[in-house]
């Protein structure tokens, strides 16, 4: 149950209309846009990872899960769409990144090949998905304070120097990502979750 829901969820940032309708807001071509994916997601981990360190960040997180319960993800192409999603990812990325928010628009940028102005879009979309897929995991995995940290650690710590993304991303040539996405996840799903 843990794993496949993970899966499922995890999987919406790699099906081909997400990542159009990603790359629309931002004025991206698609293989920008998986670049600035490739990039920025692991920027948002980090600095989520980062916050949710100490206890006041981690139940600061926690709360704003209470708003991003994942019904947003019912209807992504709509959510991608409105103008609430980058308003609310604009507030996100202030309170993840504060001062440090346009060195890592501009890192985004940079790697990516892209404006700053698209990376920025970028970040503002997936900030509130990704809060979104949390917090959808939070209500039917149990995720707490105490845990939420151990989670985005392992994200991160499977990325193995970031080429966890670029491989998820790139498996595009057979449209298929279940058994790709199946192999990258479930270790680290087994570990936080089933041995708890």
């Amino acid at each position: 149950m843990a794993d496949q829901t993970l899966l499922s969820l995890l999987g919406n940032f790699i099906k081909e209309d997400t990542i159009k309708a990603i790359g629309n807001t931002a004025g991206t071509d698609v293989p920008q846009t998986k670049t600035a994916l490739q990039n920025a997601l692991p920027e948002l981990i980090a600095g989520l990872s980062k916050n949710s360190k100490t206890k006041e960040g981690a139940e600061s997180l926690m709360n704003a899960l209470n708003d991003h319960n994942g019904s947003a993800l019912n209807n992504l192409p709509r959510t991608i769409k409105s103008s609430d999603t980058q308003t609310d990812g604009a507030k996100i990325l202030e309170h993840v990144f504060g001062g440090n928010q346009s060195a890592v628009v501009e890192n985004v940028a940079t790697k990516s090949g892209i404006s700053t102005s698209s990376a920025s879009g970028i970040l503002q979309t997936i900030a509130p998905l990704f809060l979104e897929t949390l917090g959808k995991t939070k209500d039917e995995q149990g995720l707490t304070s105490n845990n939420i940290s151990g989670v985005l650690s392992g994200l991160l710590n499977n990325q193995s120097g970031g080429s966890f993304l670029l491989n998820l991303l790139d498996q595009d040539k057979d449209g298929d990502f279940k058994d790709d996405l199946f192999s990258m996840f479930i270790n680290w799903i087994k570990s936080i979750f089933i041995k708890k």
